[in-house]
């Protein structure tokens, strides 16, 4: 693929699930012209409600008529993400990269899983109003898919470390678009560890058992994502874990926190049974408050404390304790 990783990371990583961004800006050549342009300028857009009076129609019938987001429009309907991007009583930002930004990306998303492609469509949008005003001062926003989405107000405007177009604030009647010249891609589930300072003793583990590629597949070539129970600092040392003194399985504990498959949390219904990398199983316990725990083959259970950051290689789930293989020294 063209963009590279350097590329993807070069706005930062940060927070507990990263998104990184850019500004709006005299952008350079684009393919943006069939794309209607709001013509009042960003600092006058800051009521949504009063601005999209005017505009023909939502967010998915606007982009339908610029005619330049076919494969956006086409992945939105493949994922399900064009039903709640033409709620009415919704209001989204959305980062739209045009058919070109796609082709340039260097990627057949028909390879692609359909779980990996709503994680990437999802890191493109906002809940809510975002002018093109506040786009083009550096500031965080948090995307659909629980990511830190970055913008930095440079010349070009980049968003999550992509660059935005000179066409900003396409006013729909349920939010407004600003168009991209390059695909948002998310950060892997390293990388969300990595920047996650509650997740450093995971990362150290994974280092230390040499799993860290094992967690992130090649995605964009067709490889599953994955499901992560990722145990923060304090879960490990509840569990008496010492980094520096590994236990002898460390390999197989680790891999029990994993999943072959993306589940997000509304697929970890009450019973379900998950088979882990490990080859055990977790049990999945819902209470009647919709909170999710997880059971582990000794017994123990552990709850899900944050669910649902999405990111380029599956999802990751926090859990306040550490499981349990059976066969756990």
């Amino acid at each position: 693929m063209n963009l590279t990783r350097s590329a993807w990371l070069r706005a930062g990583i940060v927070g507990l699930a990263v998104i990184v961004g850019g500004t709006v800006g005299a952008c350079g050549d684009d393919d943006d012209d069939n794309v209607p342009a709001n013509n009042n300028n960003a600092n006058d857009n800051n009521n949504a409600n009063d601005n999209n009076n005017n505009a023909v129609g939502n967010i998915v019938e606007v982009a339908t008529d610029a005619g330049t987001f076919g494969t956006l429009l086409g992945l939105a309907v493949d994922t399900g993400l064009d039903a709640p991007l033409s709620d009415a009583a919704a209001t989204f930002t959305v980062f739209a990269p045009t058919d070109a930004a796609f082709t340039a990306l260097g990627v057949d998303t028909a390879t692609v899983s359909d779980d990996v492609l709503e994680n990437i469509l999802r890191h493109h949008v906002v809940d809510g109003d975002l002018p093109g005003s506040v786009v083009a001062t550096s500031t965080t926003v948090t995307s659909l898919a629980n990511l830190d989405l970055v913008t930095e107000g440079s010349n070009p405007i980049l968003v999550g470390g992509s660059t935005l177009s000179a066409t900003i604030d396409v006013l729909a009647s349920n939010g407004r678009i600003h168009v991209m010249d390059e695909v948002i891609v998310p950060p892997t589930i390293v990388e969300v560890a990595v920047a996650t300072s509650t997740l450093s003793t995971l990362v150290s583990a994974l280092q230390e058992a040499t799993l860290v590629d094992a967690v992130d597949p090649d995605t964009l070539t067709g490889e599953a994502p994955l499901t992560v129970f990722a145990p923060t600092n304090d879960a490990f040392e509840a569990a008496g874990f010492d980094i520096n003194s590994p236990p002898s399985n460390l390999a197989q504990i680790l891999t029990y926190h994993v999943a072959g498959e993306q589940l997000v949390a509304e697929d970890l219904t009450d019973g379900l049974m998950i088979t882990t990398v490990e080859g055990g199983m977790i049990e999945v316990d819902v209470a009647m408050d919709g909170s999710i725990s997880l059971i582990d083959e000794e017994g123990n259970s552990v709850s899900v404390i944050a669910s649902d950051i999405r990111t380029l290689t599956g999802v990751v789930h926090l859990i306040d304790g550490v499981l349990e293989p059976s066969t756990t020294d």
